[in-house]
């Protein structure tokens, strides 16, 4: 996803891999590949780079024509695809929940699919040759969709996107100045057919054409005007400017001059019309020009969509990581609007791309996946990269063309984040190499001995056919529903392990531990929707509750099932509630419009006074008797209908517009819950109701967890009270004891009092380690499976490139295994949800109650320090009871050693007369 910096123009990157057991089926494809050139190897299990690799508009032509040789070459197997795009969700409202039906979560990506643009596409073709090797070519194209007749583009842009492609060099004037045009493979048809009429508009008089007045008038001038040229003596060669207003009288000027003499052609020029004195012959050569060069136009304006009907008529498998948004996108951007349901959208998809894998739905339901710390591209990129050998950075050619590639996998090596990451053409190329390596896997996820056992050829399509079951599958985030079955039209999520939990009492939920209800079944998340409800998903249905313990909490239990049910019912009943107080408001209307007066609209709905004022109409034009039929055809009645008419157009258009604005299933919910999710909303403030007075200095540490100059929590007063228990005691202590101690003591009274004064504010006014909802796609390591794929395709957080060219490599990968990657089954959970702050926890993050957000390491909440305690400020938490242990003992140790307990032994005290006590000494 990241591109590579601003370099010269690449138009492909060829990776080549050996493999010593490829051998069998694909010596029938040798006379294939003698007879068509293919591109030269660097060297046995080499990975060779060659051409250009980013395409614009300016080489889109010549690399279009490799690319199609590329594609519908029998050796190749298999296309990976890769996009950039400018944004993710259009609001805030259209972020995934996990209780999302799938037709809410097409709607979702619908709309995103549907209001933002795709920047960049990476294609990575793979081939196995007759030397038993694979070969890896690659293209990055840059696509913007420039103008063409009345096509004109709209689209939105998200801030964070646009930040992220900047941040990692995207090249916005590449895009915008270079970009390949394209237009939706289903208004080409209608394209073409215009164009058509325009070409027979060159040599055929329009002999229906109908002209207003002025029209009329213009064209007579210009009839005028063209006699006048000709009778001057106009030569062959010759040319006359009609000026033109607009392009309405243009059209009449070409027209006429096409009506007037065979020997005259006319083109549209700056400021009007030109007109030729010609010849026959030099006619039909402008008008076979003027054919070409419009068709031309069409077909640049068409630009990369060509790609996607070569990879359609292919129909070579398509293989994505975490790829649901970029097929929606690629569906409504290039092939067609999208559909309104998900079952039409599932079976277009098929049509256009009948075969289609997503790299990290196959890794997750894989062995594979539970030895893996993050299914991201980038992390399963780097652990094929160590266990296929030989490494790609060993294998490079040391042509320096290929420093850029060789210094990004060196990053790679060194544990850095690839500066070619999140580049299109090189996520597609890690893309094709991770699902070739996941093929090379055997059932245990360990890569088999390169011995040869039998036929390649054979192997791989035994390996693709074992992964029939993978075939069609996109994987799905933020969800209980692992993957989206394009196959399955019918397809549900089965939640009969969803529960619903509602509070009887005034008890708060979050204060509720859901394994004391549940009792033979494991909680794995728990999604809240405000202080009293929440849904509980299990690991598998309840077979029975804690009574004892539901009644002691206070809480009540329905199945989703039955919760559901009840909301529809629910729904059903306001519905006919609605629809009788409407039954009641056109009974009134109705009776009004018998007295043939004005109706009148009681206060009522716009979409309620829709229906009375059709029913009013009806019964207008109906009538009653010849009093209604005389109603009906006075002047009168008539204009009073046509007023009513248009009443009723307008409330249909302000109903229309409002169903638009509120079509979004969750926006009810959120502007009722009204959620601020800001995590820091409740830490970074003194008052409820102010503003932090403190200018925030953020440091993001690359895990999701940012740190802050000061981050004072909500018990604040706690740490006024350790602070005035630390400051008072010294004093009292110096007071009593500074005149008598030696001055070292002094000293380091003063020295651990600092010390703990220091990790009291350390502790105090720093980020316990606080963890924000990232909206990331899944391409860099990220500690959450689920949420990293979401945003990470436009991107989030990252280094920016600066590097030259992209160059494409080869690895050596060992033939695939003859077994199957072993049976699906679900990965470990290894994460789980927090709904208030829309987050998957690791095991070391907790929820605070307290302070209302999730805190990675979280160990406790502390009120003497007034916030929790997490990674951030555990250090100085602990050193914080180190010093004040420390600083106790040490002015323990100095008041007692302080005391003459012996001269204190031998003294009395008597009481004098005066009333006062005094030291008399012990006589023996």
């Amino acid at each position: 996803m990241l591109r590579v910096a601003q370099s010269s123009l690449r138009s492909r990157s060829p990776v080549a891999v050996r493999s010593p057991l490829l051998r069998q089926r694909f010596s029938q494809c040798a006379a294939v590949l003698e007879s068509s050139p293919s591109p030269a190897l660097e060297a046995p299990a080499t990975i060779a780079l060659q051409g250009e690799m980013n395409v614009t508009r300016h080489n889109f032509e010549s690399c279009f024509a490799d690319l199609q040789r590329d594609i519908l070459r029998p050796t190749c197997r298999f296309v990976a695809i890769d996009t950039e795009f400018t944004g993710l969700s259009p609001n805030e409202y259209e972020k995934e929940r996990y209780l999302d039906t799938l037709e809410e979560r097409y709607r979702k990506v619908k709309r995103s699919g549907e209001s933002f643009l795709i920047t960049q596409f990476g294609l990575s073709t793979v081939h196995v040759d007759k030397d038993e090797q694979f070969q890896i070519k690659t293209w990055n194209f840059y696509v913007f969709p420039r103008p063409y007749g009345t096509q004109d583009e709209r689209f939105l842009c998200q801030a964070s996107s646009l930040q992220f492609l900047s941040e990692h060099g995207f090249d916005f004037n590449k895009f915008i100045a270079d970009g390949i045009p394209f237009l939706n493979l289903s208004k080409t048809t209608v394209m073409k057919k215009r164009l058509q009429r325009r070409i027979d508009g060159l040599t055929k008089v329009n002999k229906n054409l109908n002209l207003s007045e002025e029209g009329l008038a213009f064209q007579k001038e210009v009839n005028a005007k063209l006699d006048q040229w000709i009778a001057d003596d106009a030569k062959k060669g010759e040319k006359l400017l009609l000026p033109t207003r607009n392009s309405f009288f243009s059209m009449i000027v070409h027209e006429t001059v096409r009506a007037k003499a065979s020997y005259l052609y006319s083109e549209t020029a700056d400021g009007g019309v030109e007109v030729s004195y010609v010849s026959k012959k030099i006619k039909e050569e402008l008008i076979a020009a003027r054919v070409k060069e419009m068709e031309r136009e069409l077909a640049d304006a068409i630009g990369f969509s060509k790609v996607i009907e070569v990879l359609s008529a292919s129909k070579k498998p398509i293989v994505g990581h975490n790829a649901l948004l970029d097929f929606v996108y690629v569906f409504h951007q290039f092939y067609k609007p999208l559909p309104d349901t998900l079952a039409e959208f599932k079976t277009e998809l098929l049509e256009l791309f009948p075969s289609i894998y997503d790299t990290k739905h196959v890794t997750l339901r894989s062995p594979l996946g539970d030895q893996l710390k993050s299914t991201g591209l980038s992390s399963l990129f780097e652990y094929m990269r160590e266990n296929v050998k030989p490494s790609p950075e060993s294998l490079i050619p040391s042509d320096e063309r290929f420093d850029t590639y060789r210094a990004a996998l060196k990053d790679e090596a060194d544990g850095n984040e690839s500066m070619l990451c999140h580049e299109a053409g090189f996520d597609a190329f890690m893309t094709a190499v991770c699902f070739l390596g996941l093929v090379a896997h055997d059932a245990n996820g360990v890569l088999p001995d390169q011995e040869q056992k039998e036929g390649s050829s054979a192997r791989l399509t035994l390996r693709l056919e074992e992964l029939e079951s993978y075939k069609n599958q996109l994987n799905l985030m933020i969800s209980d529903e692992r993957s989206l079955d394009l196959g399955n039209v019918s397809q549900t999520i089965d939640r009969a392990r969803v529960y619903r939990v509602t509070s009887t009492t005034k008890r708060r939920l979050q204060h509720v531990r859901m394994e004391d209800v549940f009792k033979t079944s494991k909680v794995q998340r728990v999604l809240r929707e405000n202080d009293q409800n929440a849904f509980v998903v299990l690991s598998e249905p309840a077979e029975d509750v804690n009574e004892e313990a539901i009644a002691k909490l206070g809480v009540s239990i329905t199945t989703y099932d039955d919760h559901v049910a009840a909301k529809a019912e629910e729904a059903r009943l306001q519905k006919e509630e609605e629809e009788q107080k409407v039954f009641e408001k056109l009974s009134a209307g109705r009776a009004e419009a018998e007295t043939h007066q004005a109706p009148v609209f009681p206060a009522c709905t716009e979409s309620e006074k829709v229906k009375e004022g059709e029913s009013i109409i009806e019964s207008e034009e109906r009538g009653a008797g010849p009093e209604g039929v005389r109603a009906t055809a006075s002047p009168t009645g008539r204009h009073q209908r046509e007023a009513k008419r248009a009443e009723l157009q307008r409330l249909r258009d302000r109903i229309k517009e409002a169903r638009a604005d509120v079509d979004d299933d969750d926006a009810p919910l959120s502007s009722q819950l009204q959620v601020n999710m800001d995590p820091l909303s409740c830490l970074c403030t003194l008052r409820a109701d102010a503003e932090p007075s403190f200018r925030r200095v953020v440091a993001t540490n690359g895990s999701g967890v940012e740190t802050k100059l000061l981050l004072v929590g909500p018990h604040w007063i706690g740490v006024l009270v350790t602070l005035a228990i630390i400051l008072v005691s010294t004093g009292m202590f110096l007071a009593q004891q500074c005149a008598d101690m030696p001055w070292y003591y002094t000293a380091m009274t003063l020295g651990l009092c600092g010390m703990t004064l220091y990790y009291l504010f350390q502790t105090t006014c720093t980020d316990p380690g606080i963890v924000r909802s990232p909206r990331l796609k899944d391409t860099t390591v990220c500690a959450d499976d689920e949420d990293e794929a979401v945003a990470l395709e436009a991107g989030h957080r990252a280094t920016p490139s600066n590097s030259g060219r992209v160059e494409a490599t080869t690895q050596l990968l060992p033939a695939p295994p003859a077994g199957g990657l072993g049976p699906r089954r679900r990965p470990a959970e290894r994460t789980r949800y927090c709904d208030i702050c829309d987050i998957e926890q690791d095991r070391s993050t907790d929820h605070c109650e307290d302070c209302s957000v999730c805190v990675a390491g979280y160990d406790h909440h502390c009120p003497w320090m007034g916030k929790c305690i997490g990674r951030g400020n555990m250090h100085a938490f602990k050193m914080f009871n180190v010093a004040w242990v420390l600083y106790v003992s040490f002015t323990l140790f100095v008041a007692i050693t302080s005391v003459d307990w012996g001269r204190a032994a031998e003294q009395t005290l008597e009481r004098t007369a005066s009333g006062d006590w005094m030291p008399v000494p012990n006589h023996h």
